[in-house]
């Protein structure tokens, strides 16, 4: 059956079809050539946005003021190699031709053009009609239809002048059209469809004839079309007038992960009917799920491979889907452990940065390497993004633990505050300390005068505060001394019994108690007088600390290879804020403090390979003094 037999055969039809917008849902792009000489040749809106022209404006090889070049595969092409005429003047079908367009000003365009020639009813050659599709940036063109509706109504009135155009146009969309009318019962309600018209897209995808589709039911060839939602999606159309798009996708009964079908729908109310496009889109959708499926891959990989801490929480409840593994190792924790606890349960951290974190969240949208003290003294650094897992928000999180680099910032800041102070001493002492016992030695001399007796006194006090000067420049040169310490090895308890009775009468002469209590340590090596200097400053600290009748404590004990002395006092602790700069030169909370005693403390514990940690509280506070073994040192006396 040809074009003019199929248009006589169905008169009701084909006038319905040129009093509708059925153009309006063609969902490609097309051009027709309105003779065989191809000099004018219209385009509908899509091919002319594609052409960068205007809808319907004539548009040739041979038009004037052409600035685009035209290839395949790279070779320049001539008019006799275009779609368009190579169907009208050689009379060939021409399928899937693609082209790239290139403009003057560098854009460029690719496109697939498929081409048929027209006939008039006697057969010969009266035009052709080219297909398009623009494969530059696929897009669901069927959603752009709308607003070209009055374009396609004028394409309408056009292609109404020859009925034979019309229908080939019909007949060579590359997307699949059919035409069906409702079947009511008694009551009115729809209970099937009737086929009225399929176009030959239509037939190849469903593998059978127009007389096989035809006049025929709809659900008698195609029962499925109930359970996909379609039928009720058709009745749906009619009933309000609405268009329906959707895009359907089909599994394989194997396995649901592989896709047997994918379609892309748009359906038109046309009289007591609809009109259905669709077109087949499965390649696309198994390349979109292969490439999602590698992306997951690669994810999962990044994911659990990663050395941070990194973790996925669901928004809704704020609780872990999934944690990698350095962070069951960081956290020590097991996976099974965290999956289904909030945030806060896991990582300790306390509430008011927990909702710290939750309003950025709420504000940005994301995190950029928020620092987060946890309650286990430890520091974290917190960057989240936002993804969709599942159709539901989460966001994927990295935590890295940034607590010994903020340890050794604070450390190489200390040190450089002690070398700024070691280079003042070192320029200002002797220049100081000369002048100085000069003065001291003709005080001392006007002293033993008779005629200054009166004055003794006042000689004596200059005399005293000129020491007091002398013993803060020599803690300066103690800190400022770059001399490797003189060590050996020897018991820390033998130093400390040493050392009690000073401490013991510094202590009575207080009306305060102190005691000593000796652990089993190993030998370790030591500077007599620096130690003994070090145990003084604390001690002399604690004392200073606590009010009469109170306790000093000092102890000694082996954790490991670390020897560790710890002197506790009972006073009334450090504030939080003051902790961080102890240390510091020139820091102190005393009226007559020089701020050097605990800087000359570090300085010492620094030359033994030893580290200094405070505990404090309103009951007190402990220095812990940790003396680790030197780089291969494995001597245990």
């Amino acid at each position: 059956m040809n074009n003019a037999e199929f248009l006589d055969a169905y008169p009701s039809l084909n006038q319905t079809l040129l009093n509708s917008k059925f153009l309006d849902i063609i969902p490609g792009g097309f051009s027709i050539a309105i003779d065989v000489s191809c000099e004018t040749i219209v385009h509908n809106p899509i091919t002319a946005k594609f052409l960068r022209i205007e809808p319907w404006e004539s548009f040739s090889f041979t038009s004037k003021g052409i600035s685009v070049k035209l290839y395949q595969n790279g070779k320049l092409l001539t008019e006799r190699d275009l779609p368009t005429q190579r169907a009208a003047w050689y009379g060939e079908e021409v399928v899937g031709c693609e082209i790239e367009f290139v403009w003057e000003d560098g854009i460029s365009r690719i496109g697939r053009f498929s081409s048929s020639p027209l006939r008039d009813e006697s057969g010969k050659i009266c035009g052709a009609i080219t297909t398009m599709e623009d494969i530059t940036d696929i897009v669901h063109m069927a959603r752009e239809l709308g607003s070209h509706k009055t374009q396609l109504e004028h394409l309408v009135e056009d292609l109404q002048k020859s009925e034979g155009l019309f229908h080939a146009a019909i007949e060579n969309m590359i997307d699949c059209v059919s035409i069906c009318t409702a079947v009511r019962n008694k009551d009115g309600q729809i209970v099937d469809f009737i086929v009225d018209y399929v176009n030959q897209a239509a037939c190849k995808n469903s593998q059978m004839t127009k007389d096989d589709l035809t006049g025929h039911s709809l659900l008698a060839f195609s029962p499925k079309v109930i359970e996909s939602g379609f039928f009720e999606a058709y009745c749906k159309v009619i009933e309000t007038g609405e268009p329906f798009y959707s895009e359907s996708i089909y599994y394989s009964n194997y396995n649901n992960k592989y896709v047997d079908g994918a379609y892309e729908n748009q359906t038109f109310k046309l009289r007591d009917g609809v009109v259905a496009t669709y077109r087949n889109i499965t390649q696309r959708k198994r390349d979109e799920i292969s490439t999602l499926a590698l992306s997951e891959e690669r994810f999962n990989k990044v994911f659990q491979a990663s050395p941070n801490m990194m973790a996925i929480v669901r928004e809704a409840d704020r609780v872990y889907i999934d944690v990698n593994e350095a962070f069951e190792k960081i956290m020590r924790l097991k996976k099974e452990d965290v999956l289904g606890k909030s945030v806060r349960d896991v990582t300790k951290m306390d509430e008011v940065d927990d909702e710290r974190i939750w309003s950025e969240l709420g504000r940005n949208g994301k995190i950029d390497n928020m620092e987060l003290h946890m309650k286990n003294k430890r520091t974290l650094l917190f960057s989240i993004v936002p993804t969709m897992l599942n159709g539901e928000k989460c966001y994927i999180s990295s935590h890295v633990d940034i607590t010994e680099l903020k340890k050794s910032q604070e450390e190489i800041a200390r040190l450089n505050r002690l070398d700024l102070v070691g280079q003042m001493a070192a320029g200002i002492a002797h220049e100081i300390r000369n002048p100085m016992t000069t003065v001291r030695g003709y005080l001392q001399l006007l002293g033993e005068k008779q005629e200054y007796a009166s004055q003794r006194s006042t000689f004596e006090l200059m005399i005293s505060e000129l020491d007091r000067a002398n013993s803060i420049i020599t803690e300066f040169l103690s800190l400022a001394r770059n001399q490797s310490t003189n060590l050996k090895y020897q018991n820390l308890n033998d130093l400390l019994k040493n050392l009690y009775p000073i401490l013991e009468a510094n202590a009575f002469n207080q009306n305060k108690m102190i005691e000593f209590i000796p652990g089993e340590i190993p030998d370790i090596q030591l500077n007599t007088k620096e130690i003994h200097q070090l145990v003084l400053n604390l001690c002399h600290n604690g004392l200073e600390a606590m009010k009469e009748h109170t306790r000093l404590t000092i102890r000694t004990f082996a954790n490991g290879g670390t020897v560790v002395m710890s002197v506790q006092d009972e006073g009334c602790g450090i504030e939080i804020k003051d902790i961080a700069k102890l240390g510091t030169p020139f820091f102190t909370t005393k009226e007559s403090g020089t701020g050097l005693g605990l800087a000359m403390c570090y300085s010492i514990a620094a030359s033994h390979n030893a580290s200094i940690d405070v505990d404090t509280s309103p009951q007190g506070t402990t220095f812990f003094v940790r003396f680790k073994p030197f780089s291969g040192e494995t001597r245990n006396v």
